[in-house]
């Protein structure tokens, strides 16, 4: 049980080194802001406890530049910030999240025995440089997200190092988002390492479903499959095809061989589209989909405020909505789909009680969607199974006491 939860010890940011050189002149160490840390958040009897804190600073040295905020110009270098949360259980089980970043530098997770786990898989110097400072950081009223990607394995981080310490050195290019690194059936002897940046790799020029995963051996008409949504992909892809090709060439033959074994219900997952919208692509990719199953879209992490008007009309029967991110205020009365409520936040270990999910949705009827549904707003994989658990109870009680009234 935890008795109490807080913060000790502190923070280390690094050095500028001046070189002439391989000499070393000169060493100056960075400025640190202060850090950033929110309240402990004490999960359900106590059993847990989630910290976040943000640290970060800038380089002592001076670092004259035009800026594209006022005052248009900046002396001092732009900041630098990391922003880590961590969740300690009683019985000794941890998890990491890397919150947000800076663009610039690289970002770097280790655990405790100092291993490599996770990494920022994109950065972006220009957008640093130009807009790093002031007010736009954690330290005024801004942040960024951090795109986070798996590591490289030994054998991968050999390689590179082989490469980039070669006695010849390599060919440094740039390319754009969208532009072809490389095309299939060509001639190729080269060897390509990827500095900074995710690569999309596509077969036969456009995304194409060679042969669908086969359904589950299940009773008919009572299991559901889910899937990522045609904008999804689409924005995942960086603009290589569209969500309509994606529709039509990925996702149909698949929801066709559910539906043929009798797939009551596909969820389309869709991270994007709460945070770059419109949605009126991705509503006229769902049109590309096959009839013959209900649908539901699934709008995990993000506010979904400006999306509802598009959505009431898309062709799903249900829409998933992450409410602890989506105001209720943005729910419109008579609302014409289904509406998942995500009640139940996957981002942390913290516990959710019966009582307060109850009093949500009795708020969220009142405002007469076509039906209503309690449910996560995300993947529960993000947090340890025995709080999966315990977050899935906390919804069952909550339903049975708005659908049977059962005591919670």
């Amino acid at each position: 049980m935890t008795v109490d939860a807080g913060y000790t010890d502190g923070s280390v940011m690094g050095a500028t080194t001046v070189r002439l050189g391989k000499k070393d002149l000169a060493r100056f160490s960075a400025v640190a802001y202060p850090e950033l840390r929110s309240e402990p958040k004490i999960g359900m009897e106590h059993k847990s406890a989630r910290f976040q804190q943000t640290f970060g600073g800038r380089p002592a040295l001076p670092a004259p530049r035009r800026v594209n905020h006022p005052p248009f110009m900046q002396l001092e270098g732009p900041t630098v910030w990391t922003t880590v949360a961590l969740t300690l259980h009683a019985d000794g089980q941890s998890e990491w999240e890397l919150v947000g970043a800076s663009t610039f530098p690289r970002h770097w997770v280790y655990d405790n025995e100092g291993k490599l786990v996770s990494k920022v898989g994109i950065t972006d110097f220009k957008e640093w440089w130009r807009h790093s400072f002031g007010k736009h950081t954690p330290w005024g009223d801004e942040t960024s997200p951090a795109f986070v990607t798996a590591v490289e394995t030994a054998l991968e981080r050999s390689l590179s190092t082989a490469i980039m310490r070669a006695d010849t050195k390599p060919e440094i290019r740039k390319y754009h988002s969208g532009e072809r690194l490389m095309v299939q059936g060509e001639h190729a002897d080269q060897l390509f390492l990827v500095l900074d940046g995710v690569v999309l790799v596509l077969v036969d020029g456009e995304p194409r479903l060679r042969e669908p995963i086969p359904a589950p051996d299940l009773p008919a008409g009572r299991w559901l499959a889910t899937l990522p949504a045609p904008h999804a992909l689409a924005q995942a892809a960086r603009g290589a095809s569209s969500a309509q090709t994606f529709a039509a060439n990925v996702l149909a033959p698949q929801i066709e061989a559910y539906t043929g074994a009798r797939c009551a219900l596909v969820v389309l997952v869709d991270p994007f589209l709460s945070r770059v919208g419109p949605a009126t692509d991705a509503v006229a990719a769902l049109h590309e989909l096959p009839d013959g199953v209900e649908y539901a879209l699934h709008l995990p992490f993000g506010d979904a405020s400006g999306l509802l008007d598009d959505l009431a009309d898309a062709p799903v029967d249900a829409v998933g909505i992450d409410f602890h991110a989506t105001p209720l205020a943005a729910i419109p009365d008579d609302f014409p789909k289904e509406i998942a409520a995500g009640v139940i936040d996957t981002r942390t270990s913290a516990l959710e009680s019966p009582e307060e999910v109850i009093a949500f949705a009795e708020q969220l009827l009142q405002r007469k969607p076509k039906g209503l549904s309690l449910s996560t707003n995300g993947d529960l994989q993000f947090v340890p199974k025995r709080i999966a658990r315990e977050k899935l109870a906390c919804l069952g009680r909550a339903r049975a006491t708005l659908t049977e009234g059962v005591p919670a």
